[in-house]
């Protein structure tokens, strides 16, 4: 019996679904495409009908995540105040939910790891996905402060690009580290130098330095 274009469009999305959680809870190499379907009852041969290869899978779930962490950003700005935002942001990500929770949690510090070793077009999405989610931490979670007016936006821009890298880089060594003491002591130390960084409109950017904008050649390859 053929399905129908609804029901095929309904189980590539729990197929997805299924993946990106396996994913960022067992990485990329320890996910078998047999018991992910498995998982959602059907058998490893009807994965083909939805997939080439399981490396178009990775791709598809990894730019899935990454849409829904952006979307997620743009919904916490839209919900709270601009003073409230980045403190919100940086809170949630560092807490002991989000720590102990890695296979719903954030794509970036579950499997940027795994994505470096990636085909390129793995990458070249990945790259697209987190430019996008960039800007919308520049401009709506860390910008639309009043101290901030002077700013330009490669330093807004660099201001974001610190946050991420700090938050993303301490909960990937936090889940690391066995020592639970440690582990805490990342974490606060990193909330309060974020929270230092975001108290007064500072400049990131040593003079003369490149901003963090694609050059035109990539953003083209960008949008493949």
């Amino acid at each position: 019996m053929r399905y129908s274009r609804a029901r095929k469009a309904e189980t590539r999305q729990r197929l997805i679904d299924a993946a990106l959680r396996a994913f960022r809870d067992k990485g990329f190499e320890a996910t078998g495409i047999s018991t992910l379907m498995a998982g959602i009852g059907l058998t490893h041969g009807g994965f083909y009908a939805h997939f080439a290869s399981k490396a178009a899978l990775i791709a598809e779930a990894a730019d899935r995540g990454m849409a829904a962490r952006t979307a997620g950003l743009r919904a916490l700005a839209a919900a709270q105040p601009a003073p409230a935002r980045a403190a919100l942001l940086i809170d949630r990500y560092l807490s002991d939910a989000h720590l102990q929770n890695r296979a719903d949690g954030c794509v970036l510090a579950a499997l940027a790891a795994d994505i470096a070793r990636e085909s390129p077009l793995v990458r070249r999405r990945f790259t697209r996905r987190f430019r996008e989610l960039a800007d919308v931490v520049a401009r709506d979670i860390t910008g639309g402060l009043a101290k901030d007016a002077d700013l330009g936006p490669d330093d807004r821009r660099a201001r974001a690009l610190v946050l991420l890298a700090g938050l993303v880089g301490t909960l990937i060594l936090a889940r690391a580290v066995d020592d639970p003491r440690l582990r805490r002591a990342m974490r606060d130390s990193m909330k309060h130098g974020l929270q230092r960084l975001l108290q007064a409109p500072t400049t990131l950017l040593p003079r003369g330095a490149a901003s963090a904008k694609p050059a035109a050649g990539s953003a083209r390859r960008a949008r493949v």
